[in-house]
């Protein structure tokens, strides 16, 4: 049995990672909306109170929107479309190739 870990730095991993889910998870629903709809933060004001309309964001006002991303389907596609996007980015970013980690050689 392995022994545990020291509680202050169980506490910061946790803590980060739960900070960092907390943005993918912003990230994605924003993402969504955005596309989805064309608006972001619609109707805040209805849940929120009216100090809050200030927050709803129309960028796109003659955008009718994308049913598909709204709908619990668009939310798997978006995440594919992100990682997708965050691979690209690290291609481009890193000059050598990357090293094979897996290989399959028949003699």
């Amino acid at each position: 049995m392995q022994p545990k870990n020291p509680w202050m730095p169980a506490m910061f991993d946790g803590l980060v990672a739960g900070l960092g889910f907390t943005l993918a998870l912003v990230v994605l629903g924003g993402c969504r909306e955005l596309i989805g709809s064309g608006t972001l933060f619609a109707n805040a004001s209805l849940l929120l109170g009216d100090s809050f309309a200030i927050i709803e964001l129309d960028p796109m006002p003659e955008y009718k929107g994308l049913l598909l991303v709204i709908l619990p389907s668009g939310g798997f596609i978006m995440i594919g479309l992100i990682l997708a996007f965050k691979r690209v980015v690290e291609i481009i970013r890193t000059p050598e190739k990357p090293e094979v980690i897996f290989s399959c050689k028949v003699d």
